[in-house]
């Protein structure tokens, strides 16, 4: 009998300049999350998005930055930056920039990310869309009335956007064990030229933003067909 492979799940979230009432909310709402994640025998990290008392009159916390990250950035990749950044920053680049490593290291090794964004947030903008660009499947939570329309105008199959609501630890689980499924596995095959030419103009014409959206979900499409013919 085989064992169930443990993936690691990015989580993310607006917390660290929110007052003590607001991330006493957030952290319970990461806290749900990680109940499902727990019931599936998932990996994630959470201690800045949990601790509550790092947070209160919206005192930045102190984040213990892994130490390779912070030897990788040099004096020079500081000093060439520099001035397109914030003038008389408060906060040093050197920890930002290793905190950027770290954050795009974590993106990479995660199997499925999954954001709370009802307070909104630059750096969980800039997380969602860096996920996707690494076609990593996306779950972004919101407890709110309305949520970004760019975000909810988003294209890309890999998103899935939804309100909190009484049954959203069902809407995790369902959004973690399609992820457990996995997209990294790649075909090769040979087609026409003209059937090459065709693809990315049938991809557009179904709305997807590539061909490979578009093959995913017609080989998808015919194997749900396939399924209720076998069980009629």
């Amino acid at each position: 009998m085989g064992t169930k492979k443990s993936m690691y799940i990015f989580i993310g979230g607006s917390i660290t300049s929110r007052e003590a009432a607001e991330a006493k909310q957030i952290a319970e709402r990461i806290g749900t999350v990680c109940r499902v994640l727990d019931r599936l025998e998932h990996r994630y990290d959470v201690d800045i998005l949990t601790n509550t008392a790092v947070h209160k009159d919206a005192k930045a916390p102190e984040i213990k930055i892994p130490r390779k990250y912070l030897k990788a950035v040099t004096p020079g990749l500081v000093s060439s930056i520099r001035g397109l950044r914030m003038k008389n920053d408060p906060h040093g680049l050197t920890d930002k920039i290793a905190s950027y490593k770290w954050s795009l290291d974590l993106l990479e090794k995660a199997g499925a990310c999954i954001w709370d964004v009802t307070k909104s947030s630059s750096g969980s903008g800039f997380e969602i869309a860096t996920a996707l660009a690494m076609r990593k499947p996306c779950l972004v939570l919101f407890d709110r009335p309305t949520v970004s329309t760019t975000l909810s105008g988003c294209t890309s199959r890999l998103l899935v956007v939804r309100q909190w609501n009484d049954k959203i630890e069902q809407t995790i689980e369902q959004f973690i064990k399609k992820a457990e499924q996995g997209l990294d596995q790649s075909l090769r095959f040979n087609v026409s030229q003209e059937m090459s030419k065709w693809l990315p103009q049938g991809a557009a014409a179904r709305g997807f933003e590539n061909v490979s959206d578009y093959l995913r979900f017609l080989i998808e499409q015919d194997h749900h067909q396939l399924n209720q013919l076998e069980e009629k």
